[in-house]
């Protein structure tokens, strides 16, 4: 995680700061072997590296600055992203992680090969505690099985601890089409219609959900907008959303921070991992190095979150 702080960004970098940081990485870390892992030894081990144990261990890492934001529901956003350097060697990884709205990643998973999200989804939230939180989906995500998990009362951590009052809600977007009369009162996700937001083939049937508890929009002009001639209108850009929250759940305030929270995962986790810290351009493809390092990157983010940075860039420099 050092080397990958100080812009290294590949085995043979790793390596090379790892020796000549020797004296200093030996006296901090109070190094009991004779020496330090080698380029080699290292490649070998984010090869081999347990993922599981690897993300158990460093996801539980917790700075005591980090708090939590204000507000009754704590979002979390659940979204796939592919690993593109690996992809280049025919290993075509796809990792879906799981982040908090303030930034924090809570968890990750690879989609198995010949499968996608929508399968990988339910058991990264398997076990997880959700009392407390409105997980929010892109459309693709919208099924009606993964509602039912998220919604289900006493999933907690592990199966231990069954909470009686469960306040765990989807918050999902969906298409324009899939709003069509009626929506809001079938349970989400999905339309009401057989258009794209139409419930898909092998989900419970509507009846067997509860209802959605609210269907919004959101327009707004799109950016760089030019106005229409005649007009002198701006263009606008309607998003939608259907979400089992009802209106007294939340105020139009904090459902409308909710609805912008999402996209966390992609402007702090997902771009700053293949922008500023180089994942889209690595290339390491063999066994599990690829992961490894994808794990080591998103508790850099978290530790270096937890301490303040805003702007991991400024962070890499400092």
């Amino acid at each position: 995680m050092a080397a990958l702080l100080s812009g290294e960004r590949h085995g043979r970098g790793l390596g090379q700061w790892v020796q000549e940081h020797a004296a200093e990485l030996e006296d901090r870390l109070g190094w009991p072997g004779p020496q330090l892992p080698s380029e080699a030894t290292l490649r070998r081990a984010l090869c081999e590296l347990d993922l599981g144990t690897l993300e158990d261990c460093l996801m539980r890492i917790r700075p005591a600055t980090e708090s939590p934001k204000p507000g009754r529901w704590q979002g979390q956003a659940l979204d796939g992203k592919a690993l593109r350097g690996a992809r280049a060697h025919d290993r075509p990884i796809h990792l879906l992680g799981l982040v908090s709205h303030q930034g924090r990643v809570l968890a990750q998973l690879a989609v198995a090969e010949h499968a996608n999200e929508i399968t990988a989804a339910p058991a990264l939230l398997a076990g997880r505690t959700l009392q407390g939180t409105v997980t929010t989906l892109d459309a693709e995500l919208t099924q009606g099985s993964l509602a039912v998990q998220i919604r289900a009362p006493g999933t907690t951590n592990g199966g231990q601890g069954q909470s009686t009052d469960p306040a765990s809600a989807e918050w999902q977007h969906v298409p324009v089409s899939g709003l069509a009369s009626g929506a809001a009162s079938v349970a989400a996700p999905g339309g009401a219609d057989g258009g794209q937001g139409a419930r898909p083939a092998g989900d419970p049937a509507p009846g067997s959900l509860r209802p959605a508890g609210e269907a919004a929009e959101l327009a707004r002009s799109a950016p760089g907008a030019v106005p229409d001639l005649p007009t002198g209108k701006l263009a606008e850009a309607v998003d939608s959303v259907v979400t089992s929250l009802p209106p007294e759940a939340m105020s139009a305030a904090e459902l409308e921070r909710l609805w912008r929270g999402h996209w966390v995962i992609e402007n702090r986790v997902h771009y700053v991992r293949d922008v500023t810290l180089g994942e889209d351009g690595g290339q390491a493809y063999r066994g599990n190095t690829p992961q490894a390092l994808a794990i080591l990157r998103n508790a850099l983010l978290n530790v270096l979150r937890g301490w303040g940075w805003k702007r991991i860039a400024d962070a890499l420099r400092h």
